[in-house]
């Protein structure tokens, strides 16, 4: 919950596109500059990126940063207000506050990015889908026309659009002696919908694009549930799983619900590798518990002594505080050691201020935001295809080196100091690069001419 000015690197990020896109709609930053082969650059979250950007007119990054602080809390309130602190449940409110609290340290997976803010459809998608499912109805015509209106909103903001019909289709099919033609007319409108985007079909490539990147790139939320490279994730997963099998097949009575429900096709996606297991951080635990409930017969429902909206406000309060008054708040941590923005600010300030730069992986997003250098080489991933990014893991592993750096005039290149010493010696023996700024474990090197 407590954003570190380095955790604000997401932020930058999709702020930087909204920058770009605000001026003159267009995603691709300066990739006419680029050494490497640039792709038609295509993501959902274009409509948050503008938000981002607006909101960061108004309060700089931090805004940004609680903007999602806000939209945790309002989902935070959603879920909870329909799952534990319902009166039907058989936990006290103090039981209950302590579940709460227990979730609350997802909170170690927050970030302020895209995907936070995609949790608010998906969330109130679900809770349509699994009502009619929990009760045995037919979705009604207002049903499809709010889950319709959702998915538009979801595909301008974030690539999981594609659990909506996922989810809806699963329910579909276990009503099948119960369907109906508006369930027909209803699940192709909402099919229809996902093309209601600037980039109409392209934005399905796009998210089976950004798996596999990710994957080249090792990021480890991505990796197969039978690894143990993510062992916290992988461990709550299958306690989950095998939680649900036992409560579905083996518990007294059995509860078949929880497998017909739009939860079983989000639990069975990470065993395809189709969806990051970070996903359940933030619904699976009070979705489950919500099953859970039915080996409590023997205990009397709980009616809550207070108001549950009060409980939410008091920890709402108290997540607040600790927000504030923690010393990474602090105006002067923006642009100090303790994070990288000292390094875009030194570009902006010298003399070779539109010289290009080629970067490390992780800071492009602030120089996307922070810069008006074009990109001489750049480890993000959107703008590249995959043969460019694979050209990018070469450089910075220490090969092919002769055929980017001697393409260009003066330049600016920033390299991590733990990951890239060798390249390091290189550049500066090499081909004549000279270190002018170093902060929080990178390197700034420039070469005045070539």
């Amino acid at each position: 919950m407590i954003i570190t000015p380095w955790q604000l690197s997401e932020t930058a990020l999709w702020t930087g596109y909204g920058k770009h896109l605000w001026s003159d709609w267009h995603f691709l930053y300066q990739d006419t500059a680029s050494v490497l082969p640039t792709d038609n650059n295509v993501t959902s979250a274009w409509l948050l990126s503008l938000i981002y950007y607006g909101v960061y007119r108004l309060g700089d990054l931090f805004a940004v940063a609680h903007l999602h602080h806000l939209v945790l809390l309002v989902l935070l309130g959603v879920v909870y207000s329909k799952t534990i602190f319902k009166n039907a449940w058989p936990w006290t409110l103090g039981e209950r506050a302590t579940i709460y609290l227990m979730w609350l340290g997802s909170g170690a997976y927050f970030s302020p990015r895209p995907a936070l803010l995609a949790f608010l459809p998906f969330i109130f998608s679900y809770l349509i889908l699994d009502k009619r499912s929990s009760s045995k109805e037919t979705l009604t015509w207002r049903d499809w026309r709010t889950l319709i209106l959702l998915q538009i909103l979801w595909v301008n903001v974030h690539g999981s659009f594609v659990l909506l019909p996922l989810m809806a289709g699963w329910v579909l099919l276990f009503q099948r002696p119960r369907f109906q033609g508006q369930n027909l007319a209803g699940f192709v409108g909402l099919l229809l919908a996902t093309l209601i985007n600037p980039f109409g079909f392209q934005i399905y490539p796009y998210v089976f694009k950004t798996k596999e990147f990710s994957e080249l790139l090792g990021i480890s939320e991505w990796i197969s549930v039978l690894s143990w490279e993510y062992p916290t994730q992988l461990i709550c997963y299958w306690l989950l799983f095998l939680g649900v099998i036992y409560l579905a097949f083996f518990s007294r009575p059995k509860n078949l619900d929880l497998l017909r429900s739009a939860f079983t096709p989000l639990l069975l996606l990470p065993l395809l590798g189709g969806l990051r297991l970070s996903v359940f951080a933030f619904f699976a635990l009070p979705v489950f518990l919500s099953h859970w409930t039915t080996l409590y017969a023997q205990r009397p429902a709980q009616k809550a002594s207070s108001s549950p909206w009060a409980a939410l406000t008091a920890l709402g309060v108290i997540t607040f505080i600790m927000i504030r008054f923690s010393p990474y708040f602090k105006e002067t941590h923006r642009f100090d050691e303790a994070s990288i923005f000292g390094i875009t600010n030194y570009i902006e300030d010298s003399k070779q201020a539109q010289c290009p730069i080629l970067n490390d992986l992780n800071l492009g997003h602030f120089l996307l935001l922070k810069t008006t250098n074009p990109l001489l080489m750049d480890g993000r991933i959107t703008p590249y295809t995959k043969e460019a990014l694979s050209t990018y893991l070469s450089f910075m592993n220490g090969t092919q080196t002769d055929s980017l750096i001697s393409t260009t005039a003066p330049c600016f290149v920033i390299l991590s100091q733990s990951r890239s010493s060798n390249l390091i010696g290189k550049m500066q023996t090499e081909y004549r690069f000279k270190t002018v700024f170093s902060e929080n474990g990178y390197v700034l090197l420039q070469r005045q001419s070539p």
